[in-house]
């Protein structure tokens, strides 16, 4: 169990900042979906709309779309989440001392 914990302890530091990481990169993406949406209703208004560019622009919507629809910032960064919870549940079943210390929680 302790070396379980001594692990945690450098996991998640790291999967906290890369945490924040992805969500500044999923609310950028949430920007390019909008100004795409944009750039269709701008090329939807035109006198003579390019079928190729339209299309090209709706099938890059969906793209990014599909991408944010994909990304799941959780289950991405829930390993040690989830190993922290069984290490809890494993230290409370057996009454195992010793990782209070790591618990980052507190």
């Amino acid at each position: 169990m302790a070396e379980i914990c001594d692990r945690l302890i450098v996991i998640e530091p790291a999967i906290e900042q890369i945490n924040e990481q992805l969500r500044e990169f999923l609310d950028y993406l949430e920007f390019e979906i909008v100004k795409t949406e944009m750039e269709i209703k701008q090329i939807e208004w035109m006198d003579k709309v390019e079928g190729p560019v339209l299309s090209d622009a709706r099938a890059w919507l969906k793209e990014l779309q599909q991408l944010k629809s994909d990304f799941n910032v959780e289950a991405m960064t829930s390993p040690p989440r989830t190993i922290r919870s069984m290490v809890d549940r494993v230290r409370d079943l057996f009454g195992v001392k010793g990782c209070e210390v790591f618990d980052l929680t507190a």
